[in-house]
């Protein structure tokens, strides 16, 4: 479960006559990984030429696609249906209908290439002059005037401003009239300035990257009119790329049983080709190697002999986490629909190695509850889970991405409910329904366990400050123990037991020292009290100050855990060392180990810090939320309707403010805690990710 499925590598040696047949069944298994390594031979040679040109008719038949507007729906199959009896006049057959789409869709193409662009051009330049036109004067005798000229230009905002000081600086006469843009993000301006500085002019233009709106020859120098007609041509070439669109969805219509057949045997060849291209060829025989799941080699194997009549050699050898290859085996692990989500995470990181820990698992449990313990809201967590459900149901069947962002909003929103819930909050701490919940836990005659009541005096603010540090210390030394854990039994797995001895166990070992501290107790100076004694504390017993006379033994027990595993770290490269090398190198080794020594202790110190940022946002999420509240209670209390109105208004707009730009905040920084903190210890992400050959049949309907 916590590691990628066992693979095996698999090598198929079978007469060149059979070779077809071999591949089909390898893309008919559905499990079969083409090895990266390039293959020899002058059929292989063929297969990559092929896929050229494959790549290049399924390129065209996409832009035909986009051009009637079809979608594109993938169905899996467990066999390839229609199955060629020879590849490679399947190829010819398939290069000829491809042929035929291209007659049929070839001109329509450059035809709707020609008005897209020339559309995107005028739609530039119309939205520029639109800009001025309210401005009905024939310019003509301007634009290339002898005494007098005049340009139309675009600004960055960004460079407006110096633009404008430098027009002041070197051009002694000119009027700039400008129009600002906020969705071009331009400053649009008429220059108008004398002949004389036409060079000084251009110079400026070329320093500052500006763009000159020139104006075809064919409209005129007004620039009311010339928007007019820009404007009037523009919608006639939309109209016509319309009935583009309608003329190829008409022309897919007639053809479309061959456009699909077309598409799906171009994705079946290329995936054919792939494999044939990374074979190696000999005048008899083909050697093919690949990837597949250990547990998928019998199947394998029997519907390969069964293709080739049991004149296939097949060598299958399972690829240990150890095994050095001429390539590392891919990561493949099973994983349900509903942890797909926590999956984009660990993969900005990169996809996990063969021979390493997989940390979805992990994850999935971690990043709610840090998240929801950041964002504690009832309302606004309600809000998000309705936000993520909506997200995933209506782009479940459009765009897989969003879909499964979706669901982790929606997770996240459930994690927030489940927090907001135990700090009694509802879009606020003060607001009527979390007053409600604020009375249910006192009729309980219990305290919210995660209220933080900064909008109350003398409520135990610094009581439940402090209990939301302990919070967030216990947060951080439960994920840095399991991640240098992890790190731990990732060395272990990979049999790296120098570095395992000499850092990961110590390492591990200190986290182990200090998670105890942290639920030695539920009072705050009692864990305090037992972290100085282990730190600050060992420094004053040395100086001959110890801080009390009498300590329980526990305490005893982590002091040396956490002695022993600090000069474990400092010396444990050198023992190492001694054993394998000697005495003297062993020794050379002390500086390495001294280095490590602070790495650890400013890690560990570091890491265990920055988990108070789960407080600190919790803090600012409810003093953003109270800093909108308070005016909303003085415009309620008021006897005006208007005020009411002001008041359910601000405290609208506040609060999606404040969700959409807190859950934004909390996420990133439960992001963080993770890629820094976490994954750090124990992930490298170098792995491949499996992507087996998988027949599949294509369907193509008109939007």
């Amino acid at each position: 479960m916590f590691m990628p499925e066992k693979m095996s590598l698999i090598k198929i040696l079978v007469p060149i006559d059979f070779v077809e047949e071999t591949i089909l069944a390898l893309i008919e298994s559905k499990v079969f990984h083409n090895i990266s390594r390039p293959g020899k031979g002058l059929h292989a040679e063929r297969a990559r030429r092929n896929m050229v040109v494959i790549e290049e008719s399924l390129s065209k038949i996409d832009q035909y696609i986009k051009i009637f507007g079809g979608k594109v729906l993938k169905k899996e199959t467990d066999e390839i249906n229609p199955k060629p009896d020879s590849v490679s006049l399947f190829f010819d057959e398939i290069m000829e209908k491809s042929k035929i789409i291209d007659e049929e869709f070839e001109e329509i193409l450059n035809l709707y290439r020609e008005y897209e662009t020339k559309i995107s051009e005028l739609d530039v330049l119309t939205k520029y002059l639109s800009y001025f036109q309210d401005l009905d004067i024939d310019l003509r005798s301007l634009f290339s005037g002898e005494n007098i000229r005049i340009k139309i230009v675009a600004v960055s905002v960004d460079k407006a401003d110096q633009f404008k000081k430098e027009l002041d600086k070197r051009l002694s006469e000119y009027l700039f009239i400008n129009r600002s843009s906020e969705d071009l993000k331009e400053v649009i301006g008429l220059i108008i300035y004398t002949s004389d500085k036409e060079t000084v002019l251009n110079d400026m233009i070329r320093s500052f990257r500006i763009r000159v709106v020139e104006i075809p020859e064919k409209y005129e120098r007004n620039l009311s009119r010339a928007y007019k007609d820009l404007y009037s041509e523009l919608v006639k070439m939309r109209e016509f790329l319309d009935n583009i669109h309608e003329n190829a969805r008409e022309r897919y219509e007639k053809i479309k049983t061959l456009f699909q057949e077309t598409y799906s045997g171009l994705h079946l060849l290329r995936d054919f080709m792939k494999i044939m291209s990374h074979s190696i060829f000999t005048d008899e025989n083909v050697l093919i190697e690949g990837f597949i799941p250990s547990r998928s080699k019998d199947k394998v194997v029997k519907k390969i002999l069964s293709a080739t009549r049991d004149m296939a050699i097949i060598q299958v050898r399972d690829v240990g986490r150890l095994d050095k290859l001429e390539e590392e085996p891919p990561t493949y692990f099973n994983m349900s629909r509903w942890m797909r989500p926590f999956k984009m995470i660990p993969d900005l990181y990169g996809p996990p190695s063969y021979n390493e820990v997989i940390p979805i698992y992990i994850v999935s449990i971690t990043f709610p509850i840090i998240f929801g313990l950041m964002f504690p809201d009832l309302g606004h967590g309600i809000a998000l889970l309705i936000a993520g459900l909506f997200m995933y149901k209506y782009f479940k069947d459009k765009n897989v991405g969003i879909s499964d962002l979706g669901l982790l909003i929606t997770y996240l929103g459930i994690s927030s409910s489940v927090t907001g819930f135990l700090a009694g909050e509802f879009f606020g701490p003060a607001t009527p329904v979390a007053r409600f919940l604020e009375g249910f836990y006192e009729d309980l005659h219990i305290h919210p366990p995660l209220s933080l009541p900064i909008y109350k005096s003398g409520a135990g603010v610094v009581e439940a400050l402090y209990s939301f540090i302990l919070l967030s210390v216990r947060m951080a030394m439960i994920t840095l123990l399991i991640s240098s854990f992890l790190g731990f039994l990732n060395s272990l797995i990979n049999r790296e037991y120098d570095y395992m001895f000499a850092l990961s166990l110590p390492r591990t070992m200190i986290f182990v020292s200090l998670f105890i501290p942290a639920f030695f107790s539920n009072d705050i100076n009692e864990v305090g009290f037992f972290y100085s004694y282990i730190s600050l504390g060992q420094l004053l017993t040395v100086l001959g100050t110890p801080i009390v006379a009498e300590t329980p033994m526990i305490f005893e027990i982590v002091k040396w855990i956490l002695n022993i595993s600090l000069l474990w770290i400092l010396i444990g490269e050198s023992v190492v060392d001694i054993f394998r090398h000697g005495l003297r190198e062993g020794l050379s080794k002390l500086s390495s180990g001294f280095m490590e020594l602070f790495d650890t202790v400013i890690m560990a110190i570091g890491n265990s810090i920055s988990y108070l940022r789960i407080m600190g946002i919790a803090l600012a999420h409810i003093a953003v939320v109270i800093s909108f509240y308070v005016p909303v209670i003085s415009l309620l209390y008021s006897p005006g309707i208007l005020e009411q109105i002001y008041a359910w208004s601000i405290y609208s707009i506040g609060n999606l403010l404040a969700m959409t730009l807190e859950a934004v905040i909390a996420f990133a920084h439960t992001l963080r805690l993770h890629l820094y903190e976490m994954f750090s210890k124990f992930y490298r992400g170098t792995g491949r990710i499996y992507e087996p050959f998988i027949p599949i049949t294509y369907h193509i309907e008109t939007l």
